[in-house]
C-alpha cells in the first residue's frame, strides 16, 4: 500500500473469491495496488474478525500484508481463494501479578498466569505464538517468565540476579530474547538453554526498551540516560553511540531490515545509517516534543507522533512529509502503523483514538474513552486494540471503528496480540 498513489494508477478490474471448496462469495471491483487491507474492508460482511481470520491466496501465494494484487499477479477476471483461520489470542498484564490469555471468540480468558511477586509490567507473544514471556518488577519481586499459551503452565523463569527487569523483547526468529534492566544493563539470552550470552553493560540509567534487527545481527538498547546503543549480537560489543536520543517503548526502530534505524529527540526525528554511523536525514516540522517514531513493516515510511497535537507522515529515502494528520486537540502518547502500512492508529492524553488512511490523510474514525499505551494492530488488520488505563483492553473493529469487546483486567499494564 503505497500512502501516496493516485487512485487514476491502475485500471479498474473485477476478481472472484471463493472458498476452498469454489463457492464465489464476492465478486470485487479493485485495482492492481489494492491492498490486503483494501480487500479485507470489503469482504468484512461475511465474517465476525472475533470468529475468525480470513486469509486471501491467489494460486498458493498468501496475499499479506504489504502487497499489492499486482504483486502476486492478479489481473482482470482471476480468482482468490478465501481460507478462514482461528481469531488471534491476546494477552493482558496486570498490576495485581497476574497475567491473562484470551480468547477473544467466547470473550472469556483461557488461561491465568500466576506466581510473579508483583505486577506484571510487561508481556509479549513469543513470534510463533506458542508461548509469551511476562516481566515483573516491584518490591521484593523481578521475574522474567516464560509461559505454555495452551496449557498456561510457566516452562522457564530466567534468572535476574536481584536487577529488576522493565522490559523484554525476543529476536523475530525467536532465537533470543534481550532484557533490559534497571541497573542500564541488558542481556542477550538464549531460546535454546536459557543462558546468558552475553551482558551489555554501558548505559548508566534505567534500560526502557530494546529492539531487534530482522535478521537478528543487531540489537538496540535505549535508556533513561537519553542515549540508544546499538550492539553487535555475535560478539556483545558496543558499535555506536547516539546521544541525546531516544526510541518509544517497544516501537519498530530499525527500518530496512539492519540498514536504516530511527530515533527522535525534542522535536525532530533523525534516520541513522547502521553501516556508516551517521545520521542520514532529520525530519523536522513538528513543533513540539516527538513522543514516537516508528518505521513501517515494509521500511518505506516513518511515523512520527508528537505533544503540538498532531502525527505527521514521512517517505524514509527523501524525508518528506507526505501528510500531517490533524485532528486530536490534545497532546498525541503514540502511533502505529497497519501491518500493510495503509492505516495509522494514534492515541492521545484525552483518551481518544483515531484510525487514519495513510492514502488519503483522512481520519476514518474516533474513539473515545480508551486511549491508553500500548495501542496495536492484530496482524491481519482486522482488529485494533486499546488500553483503558487500569481497567483492561479494548478491542475494536478497524473497517467501523465499532468496539467489539471490552476485556475487563483491573490494574491493567500492558497488552499483546498473537503473531
Amino acid at each position: 500500500a503505497e500512502p501516496n498513489r493516485s487512485p487514476l494508477s491502475a485500471p479498474a478490474m473485477k476478481v472472484s473469491v471463493n472458498t476452498m471448496s469454489g463457492e464465489v462469495v464476492a465478486v470485487l471491483d479493485a485495482d492492481a495496488h489494492c491492498s490486503r487491507q483494501e480487500l479485507m474492508a470489503k469482504l468484512c460482511h461475511l465474517n465476525s474478525p472475533l470468529d475468525s481470520r480470513m486469509q486471501l491466496l491467489h494460486g498458493t501465494t498468501v496475499i499479506s500484508a504489504g502487497v499489492s494484487l499486482a504483486d502476486v499477479g492478479v489481473e482482470d477476471g482471476s480468482q482468490l481463494t478465501l481460507v478462514r483461520m482461528p481469531a488471534p489470542k491476546l494477552l493482558t498484564t496486570s498490576s495485581d501479578a497476574t497475567a491473562r490469555l484470551w480468547n477473544i471468540s467466547s470473550t472469556l480468558h483461557t488461561h491465568t498466569l500466576e506466581g510473579h511477586g508483583s505486577g506484571i509490567t510487561f508481556g509479549v507473544f513469543a513470534p510463533g505464538g506458542e508461548v509469551v514471556l511476562t516481566v515483573s518488577s516491584g518490591d521484593g519481586d523481578s521475574a522474567v517468565k516464560i509461559w505454555d499459551v495452551s496449557s498456561g503452565i510457566c516452562l522457564q523463569t530466567l534468572e535476574t540476579e536481584g536487577d529488576p527487569v522493565g522490559f523484554a523483547a525476543f529476536s523475530r526468529d525467536g532465537e533470543i530474547v534481550v532484557t533490559g534492566h534497571e541497573s542500564g544493563s541488558a542481556r542477550l539470552i538464549s531460546v535454546a538453554s536459557w543462558e546468558c550470552l552475553f551482558t551489555l553493560q554501558e548505559h548508566r540509567d534505567v534500560v526502557y526498551s530494546a529492539a531487534f534487527s530482522s535478521d537478528r545481527s543487531l540489537v538496540l538498547t535505549a535508556s533513561d540516560d537519553n542515549i540508544v546503543k546499538l550492539w553487535n549480537t555475535a560478539s556483545g560489543e558496543c558499535i555506536q553511540t547516539l546521544w541525546g536520543q531516544r526510541v518509544a517503548r517497544g516501537s519498530e526502530a530499525f527500518v530496512s531490515g539492519s540498514k536504516l534505524m530511527v530515533t527522535c529527540c525534542d522535536k525532530v526525528a533523525k534516520i541513522w545509517s547502521t553501516a556508516a554511523k551517521m545520521c542520514l536525514r532529520k525530519l523536522e516540522g513538528h513543533r513540539y516534543e516527538i513522543v514516537s517514531a516508528v518505521a513501517s513493516q515494509t521500511g518505506a515510511y516513518i511515523l512520527t507522533a508528537s505533544v503540538d497535537t498532531t502525527a505527521k507522515l514521512w517517505k524514509t529515502e527523501s524525508g518528506e512529509c507526505v501528510h500531517t494528520l490533524l485532528g486530536h486537540v490534545a497532546p498525541l502518547r503514540g502511533a502505529e502503523f497497519s501491518s500493510d502500512c495503509g492505516m495509522a492508529l494514534t492515541t492521545a492524553e484525552d483518551l481518544t483514538a483515531k484510525l487514519w488512511n495513510l492514502t488519503s490523510g483522512d481520519c476514518m474514525w474516533t474513539y473515545s474513552g480508551a486511549g491508553g499505551l500500548p495501542l496495536s494492530f492484530s496482524s491481519d488488520g482486522e482488529l485494533a486494540m486499546l488500553s483503558s488505563y487500569g481497567y483492561g483492553a479494548h478491542i475494536l473493529s478497524v473497517a467501523s471503528g465499532t468496539l467489539l469487546i471490552s476485556l475487563p483486567h483491573r490494574g491493567l499494564m500492558s497488552t499483546a496480540f498473537s503473531p
